[in-house]
């Protein structure tokens, strides 16, 4: 069953950014920590708007694959010739009615990749929007690359607000509170009915505290992965976990109420075959009767093996 759109922070942050750039040919930079919804909320303004297109850049690194790919997803013509490819979907660009490309996980393109995008924003300048998306990582590869004067890096930023956008507050102690309560939003509108939300958020948090104190000397050291963002990833992991328990059926608790359902039918029956035929079970047969016909529809409910007719038959 898919998650249903949660509006969080992020969701509420993200998609306005997606409507103002769209709207007006503008481009712009998110960079924050990841698993805080961006990349959710980009996939669902996507499905909800025209003219926009959603690429993972992840799965497409180099130029060549990276400009097809947005191609295809305009159903621009994507083979033959690549300077064919890219100035068809240029003239496509700067035909159509706000065209919005939304670059998820931009850090992970290669640096002629980077350079086309650059040429391909001066070839749709105020025709086409751009929004990048990524972690901190994107943000610490820009700048790096423009102190060192790596060509191109200046301009592409200058092109894309000259800003990177950000959802999280700065604060440590802010910031947990922020992801706390996204996490309850989240989680309120896809618990199942009945669900203890404080419950399910409280749970994941003492899970969460635990574990980053026995292992935060040691990201830290390894300069792996910060606090926050272990919080965040831990946060959403553990709210899945605890909405699928949730949902998980008792067979236990199922197995004793379907028998005690059945339970009655039977006493009646035996009564009946005692009376007409002089047939007679015992309590403690008739409750294993029970007993088997609740096993097997167990067994079928979850899918297991079928028994034959004879196994569950008055012994």
């Amino acid at each position: 069953m898919p998650w249903l759109a949660a509006q969080t922070p992020t969701y509420v942050f993200v998609s306005k950014q997606l409507e103002v750039c769209q709207g007006s040919g503008l481009s712009a930079i998110l960079c924050d920590m990841p698993n805080i919804g961006k990349t959710f909320t980009a996939k669902a303004y996507v499905k909800q708007h025209k003219h926009a297109v959603y690429v993972d850049c992840s799965q497409v690194k180099t130029k060549l694959k990276l400009i097809r790919y947005i191609a295809k997803e305009f159903g621009v013509t994507s083979n033959g010739r690549y300077s064919d490819v890219y100035e068809d979907l240029v003239a496509y660009l700067r035909t159509i009615d706000t065209p919005l490309v939304i670059l998820d996980e931009a850090g992970d393109l290669q640096y002629e990749a980077f350079l086309e995008l650059k040429a391909l924003w001066n070839a749709t300048e105020r025709c086409c929007a751009w929004y990048m998306m990524g972690a901190d990582g994107l943000k610490e590869k820009i700048n790096r690359a423009i102190e060192g004067k790596k060509v191109g890096y200046t301009e592409m930023l200058s092109r894309y607000g000259d800003s990177y956008s950000k959802v999280t507050p700065d604060d440590a102690q802010e910031r947990e509170k922020f992801l706390k309560a996204q996490a309850a939003i989240v989680a309120k509108i896809n618990a199942p009915d009945g669900a203890d939300i404080a419950k399910i958020v409280h749970s994941t948090r003492r899970r969460l505290a635990a574990r980053i104190y026995r292992n935060r000397k040691a990201k830290e050291d390894a300069g792996m992965i910060t606090k926050i963002e272990m919080q965040a990833m831990d946060a959403v992991i553990g709210i899945h976990r605890e909405m699928r328990k949730a949902n998980e059926i008792d067979w236990e608790k199922r197995r004793y109420e379907i028998a005690k359902e059945i339970l009655p039918h039977l006493v009646n029956e035996n009564k009946t075959l005692a009376i007409q035929h002089g047939i007679y079970c015992s309590k403690k047969e008739i409750a294993s009767i029970a007993v088997e016909y609740a096993d097997l529809l167990i067994q079928e409910l979850k899918g297991g093996n079928h028994e034959t007719e004879e196994s569950v038959q008055p012994r």
